[in-house]
């Protein structure tokens, strides 16, 4: 039953105030600055866009991310610093369940998926090989200890001209699936020294075994060492300790919206780092958008981007990894470093960043992904660099720095954007979720607080009284609710605390 106060209202012909969004209006992001990413790899991005129909920064995160894992294990970058750095990049692209993630990565790696399907083929072959050999090895290492059984010195001699088991073939796995940290590094450590974790449902990432709550810190933690170039340490008491040096590694997880909040709202991700390496891009959807002219042919400029670019792609991961088998298969990479002009617009962009960091600057709000952006903008331009004109021009020119510069501006914008927009406190999750029940769900003109904690969703119900009269001021200062006097009767129940509601 509707109380006295609607009744009264109803009657003065009084109109309710029109709910005020929770959120700002999200602006939309800056285009992608494709012609930075360079000839081949801009135009076959281009050419994803258009036969995938898919937003300019999925595309291009596509194609970055394979680049990335292509290029990292053969070169790192000297930055103007004279620090030594890995050319790996962290990517996430937030695209919602239907925004074609999926075949957008499946055209831009179809190289390194072909490539990693002849690597399992010949793994498998060599599997049986190294098996009967270690089987032969092992049979005379038996029969040493019999033969000398109790004689150490002779043990030790006769081992030593037996010589060294075979070497176990490495695991094919350029791509590795979410899961657990230590799958990663028990890849790193028995497969190809170069690897990317990419995966097209960040849902899945964030539910894994390797961010769940008791995992989560170890996690980044090894993600972060890895971005860093540091070696791989372990200490466990199945296995000891561990030592494994030149390692790569590359990131690539597309979120749906629902999981932004859950990602880049997660204060330790924020604190530890992990979220300051990544380069965010959340583009605009194109669904609604997406028709087909019937009958139309796809220009054939488009099948000869993407064939260039997979020829280049494939021509570099196919190229042997600088692998040392007597460090544990350590990369040893060549070193590039810039020409006087690309160091000089490194440190101009690098005062840049740092002038708006200050108390009150633009930057002050996402500092520590700031801190990283010279660093990040002089990767972008090693991959670029190297996929434009190959490993073997040890210089970076000054255009390409200068294109790096431009892709860290837009990563920027989005970084900027998402700190306004995309990260939300819970309290506004919380008054979201009450305001939708309220007008999808709950019919009568008032409630009171016994009838929020009654009947609305589980995850509301189960919250204390405080927190919910917090979410309902929240709403009131937002005209989702209008408070209204101690005593109202709604239901034939007296309520202490009630409000009008106003989203209808």
């Amino acid at each position: 039953m509707s109380g006295a106060f609607a009744a009264n209202a109803a009657q003065a012909e009084v109109r309710r105030p029109e709910p005020i969004p929770l959120r700002g209006t999200p602006v939309d992001p800056d285009p992608y600055p494709v012609d930075a990413l360079g000839v081949i790899a801009a135009a076959a991005t281009r050419s994803i866009m258009r036969r995938v129909q898919v937003p300019d920064a999925l595309a291009a995160h596509s194609v970055l991310s394979a680049v990335a894992l292509a290029v990292q294990g053969h070169v790192v970058v000297r930055l103007p610093t004279l620090e030594v750095k890995p050319v790996s990049l962290f990517l996430t692209t937030v695209a919602d369940s239907g925004d074609r993630k999926t075949a957008s990565d499946k055209l831009a790696c179809a190289a390194i998926d072909e490539h990693e399907a002849d690597l399992s083929v010949e793994y498998q072959r060599e599997k049986l090989i190294y098996q009967s050999a270690h089987a032969s090895w092992k049979s005379i290492k038996d029969q040493i200890a019999k033969d000398h059984k109790g004689d150490y010195a002779q043990i030790r001699e006769a081992v030593e001209r037996h010589g060294a088991p075979p070497q176990e073939p490495l695991l094919p796995a350029m791509i590795v699936p979410p899961g657990s940290t230590q799958g990663v590094l028990h890849i790193l450590e028995h497969g190809r020294p170069s690897v990317g974790l990419y995966h097209n449902d960040g849902g899945a990432w964030l539910g894994s075994w390797g961010m769940s709550d008791e995992n989560l810190t170890a996690t980044i933690a090894a993600y972060s060492d890895l971005w860093d170039g540091k070696p791989i340490k372990t200490l466990t008491k199945g296995e000891g300790y561990k030592y494994l040096p030149g390692r790569a590694f590359s990131f690539h997880v597309m979120f749906q919206s629902f999981y932004v909040d859950r990602m880049f709202g997660n204060q330790e991700m924020r604190e530890q780092g992990f979220l300051a390496r990544m380069l965010p891009a959340k583009p605009k959807t194109l669904a609604g958008t997406r028709l087909h002219e019937v009958g139309a042919i796809e220009p054939v400029e488009i099948a000869d981007a993407l064939a260039d670019f997979k020829e280049r792609l494939a021509t570099i991961i196919r190229t042997q990894l600088p692998m040392n088998p007597e460090r544990m298969n350590a990369l040893e990479r060549a070193e590039l470093s810039f020409d006087p002009e690309g160091q000089r617009l490194f440190w101009e962009f690098y005062n840049h960043i740092e002038q708006q960091q200050g108390k009150g600057g633009i930057l002050s709000g996402i500092r520590g992904f700031a801190g990283k952006a010279a660093e990040n903008a002089c990767r972008l331009a090693a991959v670029i660099h190297v996929f434009q004109v190959g490993r073997r021009e040890a210089t970076i020119r000054a255009e390409y720095m200068a294109a790096g510069i431009q892709l860290m501006n837009f990563y920027i914008s989005e970084a900027l954007r998402l700190a306004d927009h995309g990260v939300v406190d819970q309290l506004i999750l919380e008054a979201e979720e009450l305001s939708e029940w309220l007008k999808d769900k709950y019919a009568a003109p008032e409630i009171g607080m016994s009838h929020i904690q009654q009947r609305a969703p589980r995850s509301l119900r189960k919250l204390p009284v405080d927190r919910v009269r917090e979410i309902c001021a929240l709403l009131a200062r937002n005209d989702h609710l209008t408070p209204i006097p101690a005593g109202t009767t709604i239901d034939g129940k007296r309520c202490k605390e009630a409000w009008v509601v106003n989203v209808r």
